[in-house]
């Protein structure tokens, strides 16, 4: 367990992280594996800025691999977090069909199955769930999971990861497919040397 200045420390080092406005070939080669998926996630939220209502849209203007990050890293907290029932009542399902294909663009068509699961589960309670919901209090949120049968997608969630590391999927993807993080003008032709 880190001392409290341990723990003082790695937060600063957090929350003073670099964040990038532009990625070159340079660029994506000098940040660590351990940096990587944050590092494009914080360009997402940058891009994303305070427009919440048109994330969609703005998702829309980004290339697959920035698309496939962020909504594949977004499905994974948030079920390893509190399972499927808590991502979609955090995000009303917004983004789960581009996670689909998220999982599907960076080569985990197993989890891209789960989750078309877990989405029409979801469709088929909303009528149960909504009215905790509507509720929206945290005994609300904890109830509703008693009336979800997306508990046990969860479960094949958990058993899929000890197998298959979205993590070090990601991060091959990334490095495989630069092309796809190249958001300067200069450097998003592929390598022609």
């Amino acid at each position: 367990m880190p001392d409290d200045d341990e723990l003082s420390a790695s937060i600063y080092a957090f929350m003073n992280r670099r964040r990038y406005a532009d990625f070159d070939r340079a660029t994506l080669a000098s940040i660590s594996n351990d940096d990587l998926e944050l590092a494009i996630q914080d360009y997402v939220y940058a891009r994303i800025g305070d427009d919440s209502a048109n994330e969609d849209a703005r998702l829309a203007e980004l290339s697959p691999g920035f698309r496939a990050v962020f909504t594949t890293l977004h499905v994974e907290a948030e079920v390893r977090n509190g399972g499927f029932n808590q991502y979609f009542w955090n995000s009303e399902g917004k983004l789960a069909d581009l996670a689909v294909e998220g999982f599907r663009h960076i080569g985990a068509p197993e989890y891209a199955d789960l989750m078309k699961r877990a989405i029409a589960t979801w469709r088929d309670e909303n009528d149960v769930i909504e009215p905790f919901r509507e509720v929206g209090t945290i005994e609300a949120f904890s109830e509703s999971y008693e009336h979800s049968k997306l508990g046990d997608l969860d479960h094949e969630f958990y058993e899929l990861v000890k197998v298959s590391d979205l993590s070090h999927l990601r991060i091959a993807f990334i490095r495989t497919h630069e092309h796809e993080f190249i958001t300067t003008k200069a450097d998003r032709q592929p390598n022609s040397a």
